[in-house]
């Protein structure tokens, strides 16, 4: 196995942004053997079309409210978000996208809906009925979403700092298997898996591939990200790393991933800041499909690797109820086993930055 040298310098000069599709260094991730913390690295991230500001997870979105007349259309931008919009509200929304999300929720207050006063205003203590869209338009949202570019693509090696840093080892994770990169962004796991000759199979799963516009970012800015994890390499191994990226690469989302792979078809999947990070708090029945799609394909005894880090990641409590979240909660729902993963067990709180869910 090949041991990676450290960087040299400071990385790859950045390149400067272009008009039509502006390249913007970002600081959210490490490539590269060990290093500093993520969001201390200098590596280099690109985004295209990219939000100003750091980009907010899909799970930190609210879900939409009946409409009192006053507040703004659920899911509009918040002051302060730069321009990420919420969950729905992006260029790929059309009027009638949102006409249909509206009329697909159901109640979900519990008890009636007080009527109105002959003022018309809202009688004190009485709060709009909650309603929770239906899973065709929780499927739509998302698709919407992440198909629009607001989720972005990533880079991430095999020894990306985020791993180290939350007690994996991804080399140890994928070797002698075949593995399904669900949300694989740029296919970095596949790409540097491969240069550095691990035993392994890698499908890389990632609906942004459907564009030629994500496919031509992949060829196009990879180059750059190997560079940086691997100063030493030489065009004919970018190249040979990409196109063996290339043989197996899915456009699946991870709810329908049975449409194209059969039950059992892998032994262990990888969901890296992708699937669990932009599920949104509230989308039960969407995330009961996913688990129930990526556990289908599956092998016995396999199991879904998941780094999240975010504070919805299960395991996670709230800090103002003391409550399980969303994911954690339909978990337990469906019966399947699974296991947070604590990045620090001596801790207080034991946050948790990711969870193993079993077959």
């Amino acid at each position: 196995m090949t041991k990676l040298p450290p960087p040299s310098g400071g990385g790859p000069e950045k390149r400067s942004a272009m008009p039509a599709q502006p390249l913007v260094p970002d600081k959210t991730q490490q490539l590269g053997p060990s290093g500093p913390s993520l969001i201390d690295s200098e590596a280099p991230v690109i985004r295209r079309t990219p939000p100003a500001g750091q980009i907010r997870p899909a799970s930190d979105l609210v879900l939409p409210q009946a409409s009192t007349g006053d507040e703004p259309r659920a899911g509009a931008t918040d002051p302060g978000d730069g321009d990420q919009p919420a969950l729905g509200d992006n260029p790929a929304d059309t009027p009638k996208d949102r006409r249909d999300d509206e009329n697909n929720t159901e109640d979900v207050s519990g008890g009636e809906e007080k009527s109105q006063p002959a003022s018309g205003k809202r009688a004190v203590n009485e709060t709009p009925r909650q309603r929770r869209p239906s899973l065709a338009t929780q499927r739509a949202r998302l698709e919407r979403f992440v198909l629009s570019g607001k989720a972005g693509n990533t880079f991430r090696g095999v020894r990306d700092g985020i791993f180290a840093q939350n007690g994996i080892d991804m080399i140890a994770e994928i070797s002698g298997k075949e593995i399904g990169d669900i949300g694989s962004g740029y296919g970095g796991i596949a790409q540097t898996a491969y240069h550095e000759g691990i035993d392994t199979v890698i499908t890389s799963v990632n609906p942004n591939s459907r564009s030629s516009a994500g496919r031509r970012s992949i060829s196009e800015d990879s180059p750059l990200f190997l560079r940086w994890a691997y100063p030493d390499i030489t065009d004919e191994e970018i190249a040979a790393a990409i196109e063996h990226h290339n043989l197996r690469v899915s456009t699946k989302f991870a709810h329908e991933l049975s449409d194209e792979f059969p039950a059992g078809r892998f032994e262990r999947l990888i969901d890296i800041v992708a699937v669990h990070g932009h599920m949104p708090e509230g989308f039960d029945e969407l995330y009961e499909l996913t688990v129930e799609q990526m556990l289908r394909v599956l092998g016995p005894g396999g199991d879904i690797l998941v780094v999240d880090g975010f504070p919805t990641a299960v395991g996670n409590r709230s800090e103002q109820t003391g409550e399980i979240g969303m994911k954690e909660k339909v978990l337990r729902r469906m019966g399947v086993n699974y296991e947070p993963i604590i990045k620090d067990p001596d801790s207080e709180f034991k946050p948790a930055v990711g969870v193993r869910i079993f077959k």
